[in-house]
């Protein structure tokens, strides 16, 4: 008797936590992409910041000077556009994320109504 009682509870257990595992599941693999991204995003800019620094040490003479500042639009203008693909990279992630979320949540609902329509029918 306490065995049945047991494995009914564990049965129903195992699908009340279904959608919250799930979420769970989806939330830390979201977070490790998210986190993958943003060190990836931030070694780009080290890198380019070095490589910045590295030309501004290079300037010994107003010809150096002159060539370096230059070349500043020219970086300008690549940095304005990294930060505009990373930033289309970061709403590409929180889109897929948002997708998957509302999929999970219609999921969970139509588990939930679907025997409460069987029910009532």
């Amino acid at each position: 008797m306490y065995q049945d009682l047991f494995n009914s509870w564990t049965v129903n257990a195992e699908k009340m936590f279904a959608p919250s595992r799930k979420m769970a599941d989806l939330t830390i693999a979201s977070t490790e992409k998210l986190f993958a991204l943003q060190m990836a995003l931030t070694q780009g800019y080290f890198e380019l910041g070095m490589k910045q620094l590295k030309s501004m040490l290079e300037v010994k003479d107003a010809e150096s000077l002159k060539s370096f500042v230059s070349l500043q639009a020219e970086v300008a203008k690549n940095v304005s556009e990294k930060v505009m693909a990373d930033a289309k990279a970061v709403a590409d992630l929180n889109a897929e994320v948002g997708a998957e979320v509302q999929k999970l949540t219609q999921e969970s609902l139509q588990s939930v109504v679907a025997p409460k329509a069987r029910k009532a029918a």
